[in-house]
């Protein structure tokens, strides 16, 4: 509950969120002291009625602002307003007593008495009197809205302190229940809360450990156990295989003999093809060499040929270097020539000079002049004959080089195909050879590989009448093995559902023990979040706790009911650990019981198979060594066939091959009579080429140099263009710096002016409000004008009939006025201390 006096900020600025409160109506007596005297004493009045009038207790201006600054400021004002009225109605009634005095009162008198009864009163009295009752009926309102207002205030003030006095007897209680609980959970909780966490995480990693050994042995279990089950069934199909497939291997052993005997007649006749393919290849060979010797010399007068033409290229190679050398001696000539034409002008400025003396001299000098002139022409014609001749040259080692360049690819592309043709021919060549021997090979080890599997296929026959007696023997043990397999399997199937009841149970008396420790550690969290926010209030209530102490150990006495109650849980906690750990060290034992009898039993199968193991193993190898023959035998059988394959194939090529032999011998015949024709016509194109080839080399030169200088100017550029990039990117960066100078300005401004905006709205509607209140004001003081010209008038009647009352009714008057003023001081003090925030003791 806010303050009554309060500051003119506050009343504008708090605004009461809370609904308007009851407004109860309380009866109240207007009839105060000093309205009893101005009633009994007013005869001209008329006796007004005791009314009993139902105000209510709230202010009814001030409801929805908490602070009641407004309401009694109005009164405050009203009061002064009235205390201003009443002095210059009581300045207006003296002043109109000493005008008067006496003998217009006596004359009033006479005028009253003169007929015998009361005359009517004057226009005078009349106003006089209504101003006085409007005086007093302004009286009354602001004396009654002053009481209702000082009611009121009372009635807030009381219902404050009743509250506040509630608020801290609650806070009292409330810390008092904090610190008792936040001591009891500080000090016992936690450490409790630890002990049973540990003891718990003990048993459970025990468990955990116990459990993860079991599940270890039981796999290992199951692995052996599927591991045996596996051996036994691929000893049962390889059994079944060998008693299903014994008339189909002996099939297959008569098909292969007839097979063998078909390869030996077709080897026979691969023998016959192939000594008289053998004797063509021979021939064929015979022939190659002899064109490879042809070829050979041939290449060695065409080399004798080439080395004709560079000698004829280097001749012309020497005379054009003569004719460069001219070339030059004549450039030089016509330098000298321009040099002295330059100084022979130099000195005919410097005879123009010296004219009158030297014109004998200048004549001379005139005919040397026309002279070298003619010499130059003559040098300038022989100079554009040679450039003639070049260009004419220039032309015809183009034709030339041209020429060459076009016979040299005719030639090279013929050269190129004749030894892709003796490149195949020989590879074809060593390829049958190597086939051929191939073939003898394999017809060699096929003849040794019959007679070792005829030896091999009688030792299967007697491995394979050996193994059908010891399969059978297998068979009964596998038999008596199976049945003690699947009596220690059910066995096993029984230990192992009583195992997952046991665990399942362990597992959910497990989870009930985390469940209880999170609950306890989540209380315990949230414990220590309210201890930290307590601890942030502890510092301020620590001089409050001297005077709580007692209130705390009575509370320490209620509290440690529930620490009780939490210790007896916590025993039973203690029981049932000890019952389940006496439960699982019976299961530890029943469990080490089994282990030594499975152990027993595993020993006993483990015995058992290693026998059947080991015959196993010897009917395994056995039956690889016989699969084995078998495959080798396929394979040869399949090689042999394919090996006749391609003996038939390698035969129809070489047929083939030898009719294309012909066909290309004399083709290279008639190439070898094409490629003389054309090498007597190749040494004219290789001296051609060589001639190109030079000028290639002069004209490369002059790319290269040409080349080196774009380069230098091309690196010129790119540095001009580098420092330009340079300038260009500093030039950039100064720009965006001063951008975000500007962009920092820019909004700043924009701050500045948003502010000054709102400012300026915030003026134009006080500005708005304050014309309003003028216009306000203006209204009320024309309204106060024309209602104090009315209280003129209402005084001047008043006058005019207190003149008739005389000295009486002044003495009524003035004691009225002094009650009045008691009474209004009164008022006005305590108003005050109201907006002064003062005691009323005070005062």
């Amino acid at each position: 509950m806010p303050e009554v006096s309060s500051s003119p900020q506050e009343d504008d600025q708090t605004i009461s969120n809370n609904a308007v409160k009851s407004r109860a109506l309380v009866y109240f007596n207007i009839a105060g002291e000093a309205v009893q005297k101005s009633q009994t004493r007013q005869i001209t009045f008329k006796k007004e009625k005791d009314e009993d009038i139902l105000y209510p207790t709230r202010r009814q201006s001030c409801s929805v602002v908490n602070t009641p600054s407004p309401c009694v400021n109005k009164t405050i004002s009203q009061l002064q307003e009235l205390e201003t009225k009443m002095e210059e109605c009581f300045q207006q009634q003296e002043d109109t007593l000493e005008r008067e005095k006496i003998p217009r009162f006596l004359g009033v008198e006479r005028v009253k008495h003169g007929e015998g009864g009361w005359l009517p009163v004057s226009s005078d009295l009349s106003d006089k009197d209504g101003k006085i009752l409007a005086l007093k009926q302004e009286m009354e309102t602001v004396l009654s809205a002053a009481i209702q207002l000082i009611r009121s205030l009372e009635t807030d003030r009381g219902e404050a302190e009743e509250a506040l006095k509630l608020e801290k007897l609650r806070r009292k209680q409330i810390c008092m229940k904090i610190d008792s609980l936040s001591l009891w959970r500080l000090q016992e909780l936690p450490v409790a809360v630890q002990k049973e966490h540990e003891a718990c995480v003990k048993d459970v990693t025990e468990i955990h450990w116990y459990l993860d050994t079991e599940v270890r042995r039981l796999k290992r279990l199951q692995y052996e156990v599927a591991e045996v089950e596996e051996t036994n069934v691929k000893i049962q199909e390889d059994i079944n295989c060998m008693k299903k497939h014994s008339p189909l291997l002996e099939e297959k052993l008569q098909l292969e003999c007839i097979s063998l005997e078909r390869m030996q007649l077709n080897k026979n006749k691969a023998l016959e093809l192939y000594n008289a393919v053998h004797k063509i290849y021979e021939e064929t060979l015979k022939k190659y060499q002899q064109t490879t010797l042809q070829a050979v010399n041939e290449r060695a007068n065409m080399t004798t040929e080439l080395q004709n033409g560079r000698e004829k290229v280097e001749y012309y190679q020497t005379q054009l270097d003569s004719s460069k050398s001219l070339w030059a001696d004549y450039s030089k000539m016509i330098t000298e020539t321009t040099q002295k034409i330059d100084s022979s002008q130099d000195k005919l400025k410097e005879a123009e000079k010296k004219r009158g003396s030297v014109h004998e001299k200048e004549t001379s000098l005139n005919r040397k002049i026309s002279e070298l002139k003619a010499q130059l022409v003559s040098q300038e014609e022989k100079k554009n004959d040679l450039e003639r001749c070049c260009r004419h040259l220039n032309s015809e080692l183009e034709k030339m080089k041209t020429k060459w360049n076009d016979e040299l690819s005719s030639l090279k592309l013929k050269h190129e195909k004749t030894l892709s043709v003796l490149h195949k021919w020989t590879e074809k060549n060593s390829t049958l050879s190597l086939a051929n021997e191939g073939l003898l090979d394999t017809i060699r080890e096929s003849s040794k590989k019959k007679v070792e599997y005829e030896t091999e296929i009688q030792y299967l026959t007697k491995n394979t009448i050996k193994n059908e007696e010891m399969t059978k023997k297998v068979d009964k043990e596998i038999i008596h093995v199976n049945s003690l397999y699947s009596e220690s399997k059910n066995k096993l199937e029984e230990w192992e559902n009583k195992l997952t009841q046991e665990r399942d149970k362990f597992m959910a008396l497990e989870e009930n023990m985390k469940k209880l420790i999170r609950d306890e550690i989540g209380a315990m969290l949230a414990s220590q979040t309210r201890m930290r926010k307590l601890q942030t209030e502890h510092s301020e209530t620590e001089k409050e706790i001297q005077s709580r102490r007692n209130v705390f150990f009575k509370l320490l006495a209620e509290a440690r009911a529930p620490l009780i109650y939490l210790e007896a849980e916590a025993k039973r906690g203690g029981f049932i650990h000890k019952e389940n750990y006496e439960k699982v060290s019976d299961m530890n034992q029943k469990n080490n019981k089994f282990l030594e009898v499975t152990k027993m039993k595993k020993q006993q199968l483990e015995e058992k198979k290693m026998s059947l193991n080991e015959e196993i193993r010897e009917i395994q190898e056995k039956c690889s060594i016989v699969s084995g023959q078998l495959d080798k035998l396929m394979k040869t059988s399949q090689s042999v066939k394919a090996k006749a394959a391609t003996m038939k194939a390698s035969y129809e090529l070489k047929l083939r091959q030898k009719a294309n032999l012909e066909k290309s011998i004399e083709e290279l015949k008639e190439s070898f009579e094409f490629s003389n024709f054309k090498k007597e016509h190749g040494q004219m194109v290789i001296d051609q080429l060589l001639s190109d080839l030079e000028s290639c080399e002069e004209r490369i030169e002059l790319e290269q140099n040409a080349f080196e200088k774009l380069l230098q100017a091309r690196q010129d550029d790119l540095k001009n263009i580098k420092i330009a990039q340079e300038d260009a990117m500093t030039e950039n960066l100064r720009l965006a710096q001063e951008y975000q100078r500007l962009q920092k300005t820019f909004l700043s401004e924009k701050d500045h002016t948003l502010n000054l905006y709102d400012k300026r709205l915030k003026l134009e509607s006080a500005a708005r409000d304050q014309q309003k209140f003028c216009v306000l004001q203006s209204r009320m003081n024309r309204a106060l004008v024309e209602y104090f010209k009315l209280r003129g008038l209402y005084n001047q009647a008043g006058l005019a009939k207190f003149q008739g009352v005389s000295q009486e009714n002044a003495q009524k008057i003035l004691a009225v006025q002094e009650g009045l003023s008691k009474t209004i001081q009164h008022v006005s003090a305590f108003l005050h201390t109201l907006t002064d925030g003062s005691s009323t003791e005070d005062s």
